[in-house]
């Protein structure tokens, strides 16, 4: 993109990026960090990596220099029954709607902390009545599928979240469902989830045998992880959800 262009559109404030070179090769998934104090965890030793390296750069200069990596704040949204929640944007101006997605995003300006995407929540709670539950680091999330992907890095929170009054949510520029794995899997099998929502969701599902529409072959105890994560039950009939 011209860096006329994106000065206008984009404007100068500083956002943290770091060395591309950091990622050491990396092109896709999700690094996993481990819980507990494990230092020597891939996902622990690659974030304290990018943490350490982080530079401000005015942000108009940061999406035109592939030799950085702009840090995105991410955040997966569950509820107590172990359902995600999926949004889909309202591009109002030409009264069309954007991919799903699974993830609350924000750049992180130089000044935010790693949670940064939490910011943005109050956005989804003028939908709903809810309560933090619990949060965890889930990962650093790299993405190359397009010029916009190969730009950033995601930093991945997970947050459980209680006392939703609603199923659904709807506005002018954005709606919502709670779904199981069962309904998003349907997403991702018809391409209907963005670049970022399909490597997470690669990644949750990496537990799923094959035959159960899953990443690969399991044992019982990666199988109870993602029903864990889904609490996913047979009877339940999942649609996608459109506008």
């Amino acid at each position: 993109m011209d860096i006329d262009l994106c000065r206008l559109l984009l404007g100068e404030d500083l956002v943290q990026c770091v060395d591309a070179e950091v990622l050491g090769g990396i092109t896709s998934g999700v690094i996993k960090i481990a819980g507990g104090n494990d230092a020597s965890n891939a996902g622990t030793l690659l974030l304290n990596k990018i943490l350490a390296s982080v530079v401000g750069k005015p942000h108009c200069e940061a999406e035109c220099d592939p030799s950085v990596r702009q840090l995105v704040s991410m955040a997966l949204l569950e509820d107590t029954e172990g359902r995600l929640l999926v949004t889909r944007e309202h591009v109002y101006a030409v009264n069309s709607f954007g991919p799903f997605s699974l993830l609350v995003q924000k750049h992180l300006a130089y000044d935010d902390d790693s949670c940064a995407a939490l910011y943005h929540l109050p956005r989804i709670f003028n939908f709903f009545n809810g309560e933090f539950v619990k949060s965890d680091l889930e990962g650093v999330v790299v993405c190359n599928d397009s010029a916009y992907d190969a730009a950033h890095i995601g930093i991945l929170y997970r947050l459980r979240i209680s006392g939703w009054v609603k199923e659904r949510m709807k506005s002018i520029t954005l709606i919502g469902k709670w779904m199981t794995y069962t309904g998003l899997l349907r997403l991702y099998r018809e391409g209907a989830l963005d670049s970022w929502s399909n490597i997470v969701f690669k990644h949750l599902a990496e537990g799923v045998p094959v035959s159960e529409g899953g990443c690969q072959n399991s044992t019982n105890a990666s199988r109870e992880r993602i029903y864990r994560t889904f609490l996913v039950r047979d009877s339940e009939e999942e649609g996608a959800f459109y506008a």
